[in-house]
């Protein structure tokens, strides 16, 4: 390489040196950071945040914050207007307006008057800071505006939440404004009870009672059953029928096809309606009917069936529930299942096939029900017989045997 060349070279190879020193000298404070492992939770602006930002936090330092709802905004999908449901997961957006191309970032708290509450879940590039109780970007090195996560609100009786957003335009480090607001509040509701278990018709002797019951699930739920009396048109309500169990008193002839059905009202006055049912009363003894048969039941091994069955006739009935292995027509009672409905201990693979069926009986006759099925889904093996222990003397072979399904 001649002079001439290598004095090029030189200068070259300065130039090249001295860009990659300027980039240097830029980028390590060019973001504050780039995951939220540095990120001090609590830095919102919530009332129990004290009021504090992202520069008080020490992670940023910005001169002008802006409660501005244009630049910030937020949306819950779920809620039906300013209400949520306890105990219940939203789907929560939130986005900031920024016109530069850089990385930004937000914060976000959910408060009722006294707490923290509610919990948030990770998202694409959001993570919760701290505990559930803030979320934030997962990545401030990743040019996004918008975030989308879940949210889990809190247990009934927590009250009105409110949410509090910071978002910070372009983050980099030293930055010239940040945009707070807050959404809500939003008032607590319910969603209203779930019926699980209807009541069913009734029949009985006169002079005998007949009881009716439902199970519902909800929050704070009250009762209050209602007849109509034979001939009647329209539902009025049993004086202290104010359970999800209600028995008559000593019946009359004149009762035969009174109709019945629940009220059932949770803490924030929803109410459904039971199934409207019917009480008969006959001078003598009606034998059972079957009204619904059992159906087949398909599960894993290890997990649990249900049976039931759904028969009318005189009360008291009785309900024994047999079984059959697979391929044999020989049924025998199950201890103790004695009840309309018979969930069966965790399946294992040798259940696959058997049979059930259950015998209703009263004073008047019996009736038995069809027979249905359990069938075992294909799941892991099932030791069976585990291999034994071997004593050999020295030159023998020794042969272990398992057995599984």
């Amino acid at each position: 390489m001649n002079e001439k060349t290598l004095n090029s070279f030189s200068q070259y190879l300065r130039m090249c040196l001295g860009t990659l020193l300027v980039v240097s000298a830029l980028t390590p404070d060019l973001y504050a950071h780039t995951t939220l492992a540095a990120v001090a939770s609590g830095a919102t602006g919530s009332p129990l945040d004290g009021a504090k930002t992202c520069g008080g936090s020490g992670c940023h330092t910005e001169t002008s914050l802006i409660n501005q709802s244009a630049n910030v905004t937020f949306s819950i999908a779920g809620p039906s207007g300013t209400t949520y449901v306890p105990s219940t997961t939203y789907a929560i957006t939130v986005s900031v307006a920024s016109a530069g191309l850089g990385p930004n970032g937000f914060e976000i708290t959910a408060e009722n008057a006294t707490n923290k509450v509610g919990a948030f879940a990770a998202g694409t590039n959001v993570t919760t800071v701290g505990s559930t109780a803030y979320a934030g970007q997962a990545n401030a090195s990743i040019a996004t505006k918008t975030w989308t996560f879940n949210y889990t609100t809190p247990p009934p009786g927590s009250g009105p939440i409110t949410f509090y957003v910071i978002a910070l335009p372009d983050s980099v480090k030293e930055i010239s404004v940040a945009y707070l607001n807050s959404f809500g509040p939003f008032t607590e509701t319910s969603a209203g009870p779930v019926m699980m278990n209807q009541p069913t018709n009734q029949s009985v002797i006169v002079g005998q009672s007949a009881t009716f019951d439902l199970t519902a699930m909800g929050s704070g739920l009250s009762y209050q059953w209602q007849k109509i009396a034979p001939g009647g048109t329209t539902f009025t309500n049993i004086s202290g029928a104010t359970s999800p169990s209600y028995t008559t008193p000593t019946t009359t002839s004149g009762d035969s096809g009174t109709l019945l059905q629940c009220q059932v009202t949770d803490s924030g006055g929803l109410t459904i309606y039971s199934n409207t049912v019917t009480l008969t009363v006959t001078t003598t003894a009606v034998s059972p009917t079957v009204t619904i048969q059992p159906a087949d039941q398909t599960v894993s091994v290890d997990q649990s069936g249900t049976f039931s069955v759904t028969a009318n006739g005189t009360a008291p009935l009785n309900y024994q529930w047999l079984s059959a292995p697979s391929g044999s027509a020989t049924f025998t009672a199950v201890a103790g299942a004695t009840d309309a409905a018979y969930t069966l201990p965790a399946a294992i693979p040798t259940d696959d096939g058997t049979n059930f069926r259950c015998v209703i009986s009263n004073a008047s006759g019996s009736v038995t029900s069809n027979a249905a099925t359990l069938i075992i889904l294909p799941g892991r093996p099932s030791i069976m017989t585990q291999p034994l222990d071997q004593a050999i003397s020295a030159g023998q072979t020794a042969t272990y045997s398992v057995i599984a399904q």
